[in-house]
């Protein structure tokens, strides 16, 4: 037996609690201006700590800025995004 077994912090959550979480953030309604999704995740980290840790992860993985030229007209190309800003 290790000493840390019985740390409540330490112990693996339930799995209703992550179904809970998801299902709680599903049913909120939607912002539809966010300019900062970090900022916003990191603001309801303490309604969704599981969730917001993901978010955190995900959202702070460095990305690679890339340049498309189509036309003429220049595309800022942004990874992990479905669509493309028009710079002029």
């Amino acid at each position: 037996m290790n000493i840390f077994d019985d740390l409540p912090a330490l112990r693996p959550p339930k799995a209703a609690t992550h179904c809970d979480e998801l299902a709680k953030y599903l049913s909120t309604d939607r912002e539809l201006h966010v300019d900062d999704g970090l900022l916003w995740w990191h603001e309801r980290k303490h309604i969704y700590p599981r969730l917001s840790q993901m978010a955190l992860d995900y959202l702070s993985i460095p990305g690679k800025l890339s340049f498309l030229i189509v036309n003429g007209v220049t595309h800022l190309c942004i990874p992990f995004a479905a669509t493309s800003v028009h710079v002029e």
